[in-house]
């Protein structure tokens, strides 16, 4: 496996998973993220498990994993660890 650098593996005490998910957004203007993909997509950078993002937001796993698949599209990901560090470079 790649190892990232100390630079781009910023902590979330440096940047909030709301500004990541912000940057993720800004980069989707073509195809914008609607606002319950921006709460999914916070809960995916934290790196909550499907079930338990629908547990929390109180959607069906099914609705959230549609949610997953619609923000992959949105942003070229093919993964949450893609979609992570697509953020965090995003972020800087």
């Amino acid at each position: 496996m790649r190892q990232i650098s100390a630079e781009t593996a910023l902590s979330a005490s440096e940047i909030s998973y709301e500004k990541l998910a912000l940057s993720v957004a800004e980069a989707c203007e073509s195809s914008p993220l609607t606002p319950r993909e921006r709460k999914v997509l916070v809960a995916v950078l934290k790196g909550q498990a499907n079930a338990d993002i629908a547990r929390d937001l109180d959607i069906s796993p099914h609705t959230v994993k549609n949610h997953v698949y619609s923000i992959f599209q949105k942003t070229g990901a093919g993964s949450r660890k893609e979609l992570y560090l697509f953020a965090v470079r995003r972020g800087r």
